[in-house]
């Protein structure tokens, strides 16, 4: 294994050394792994691989369709657990946070031009019949609110984006909402009113995903949208959560607490639950029932939470906390959001033109074709997009919000 990197050669790649003291080279391990599983799972749906292995084994071929759709709910949990970690010192302790304008600034900036770029990308690549929708729904990531029956509009991808745009939209409100709940109180009492309206909101999420979950009233606007996978960010904010308390020296949830010093059992019952969920869940190519959706959103949720709960309340080291350091997986992490939104119209343009066939020879073929090119995509994105963007908003004398905090 390559040695970790050094902290200048990190500053370096993520763009300095106030970048440095935000990041967690474990979590950017996961972050990666989790981009890898996307990528991985896509080319196994393209070239047939996916079927064949659920034709062979239907526990088997869930298991490989679930890990994928899990990689997004590690995204999801991921973004909300750094971006919410900024603000609960304002929350619990009276700490400065964030200013709404730098906030807003670096989610844009984080987000839209490097998806430009590629959505422009896959119009030239696919031709602009294959980009459904309005230019401006397209160009603000809105048109999900907009579109009622297409169910992937422009980059299939994009549609997790709609729903990361519209968590940096709530973050804030739910932040402001929280800090007036919370005022002049103390602070035992606040954890309590945060912990209670997270889990109210988690559970507003399943009331609401099994109300709009395929009833023929129930357009996808309604369907598709933040509020049905706000558990998801739950999962994240109630770590960044206990993150802040144990800091700060406010122990809560002790057992939960126990539990991170164990990884493995963390990680083993992560896997557990996707392995639970291939075997009860749904026929990947006809289509998920309200009672297999509901297991898998609110099961998915819990899976992140253990996935990451090592990472949020325990610094014992471990194998595969060193292992999550290495410098392939930092790089990769650095990335993961070029190759996130380049990989799908690769993959489109590549089997426009290459047949293939449901074989393991093919399906390697297609990774071996697809993971460098979308790498190196991915690594001019982040040099040339990215950190440029990133590097328009000044703001020493205010606190940020971490670049490594999205996928």
């Amino acid at each position: 294994m390559k040695p970790d990197l050094s902290p200048s050669e990190v500053a370096r790649s993520a763009g300095g050394p106030r970048d440095l003291r935000k990041r967690s080279l474990p979590l950017d391990g996961i972050r990666a792994i989790a981009a890898l599983t996307v990528v991985l799972s896509h080319c196994a749906a393209a070239t047939g691989i996916l079927r064949r292995v659920y034709l062979y084994s239907p526990v088997a071929g869930r298991l490989v369709g679930m890990l994928g759709n899990f990689a997004v709910t590690t995204f999801f949990a991921l973004s909300a657990m750094l971006l919410f970690g900024e603000f609960t010192g304002r929350v619990l302790y009276d700490r400065p946070a964030p200013r709404l304008r730098i906030y807003a600034a670096k989610r844009a900036l984080r987000i839209y031009p490097a998806y430009w770029v590629a959505l422009v990308g896959f119009a030239l690549l696919a031709g602009t019949s294959a980009v459904h929708g309005s230019i401006f729904g397209l160009v603000t990531l809105l048109e999900r609110n907009l579109n009622a029956s297409r169910e992937y509009p422009g980059l299939w991808v994009s549609w997790t984006l709609y729903i990361e745009v519209s968590f940096y939209v709530f973050l804030p409100i739910l932040v402001f909402v929280l800090a007036r709940a919370c005022r002049a109180r103390p602070t035992s009492t606040r954890i309590r009113i945060v912990t209670g309206t997270l889990l109210g909101l988690s559970l507003f999420s399943f009331l609401w995903a099994a109300l709009t979950h395929h009833l023929p009233y129930v357009d996808l606007r309604l369907e598709r949208n933040l509020m049905t996978f706000l558990s998801w960010f739950v999962a994240g904010m109630l770590l960044a959560l206990a993150q802040r308390c144990h800091r700060e020296g406010d122990m809560i949830w002790p057992r939960i607490s126990q539990l991170a010093d164990h990884p493995w059992v963390c990680w083993g019952a992560a896997l557990g639950i996707n392995i639970l969920l291939a075997i009860v869940g749904w026929e990947p190519f006809v289509g998920e029932g309200r009672t297999e959706f509901l297991l898998r959103v609110s099961l998915h949720a819990l899976g992140a939470f253990l996935l990451l709960l090592p990472f949020a309340l325990s610094s014992r080291p471990s194998v595969i906390r060193t292992s999550l350091k290495c410098r392939p997986l930092v790089w990769i992490s650095l990335v993961s959001y070029g190759l996130y939104l380049w990989h799908w119209p690769l993959i489109n343009e590549l089997t426009r033109h290459l047949t293939f066939t449901w074989s393991v020879p093919s399906y390697l073929l297609m990774v071996a074709i697809i993971l460098p090119s979308g790498l190196l995509i991915g690594w001019v994105s982040h040099r040339l997009i990215e950190l440029p963007a990133l590097g328009l908003v000044h703001s020493r004398s205010d606190a940020v919000v971490a670049p490594s905090s999205d996928r």
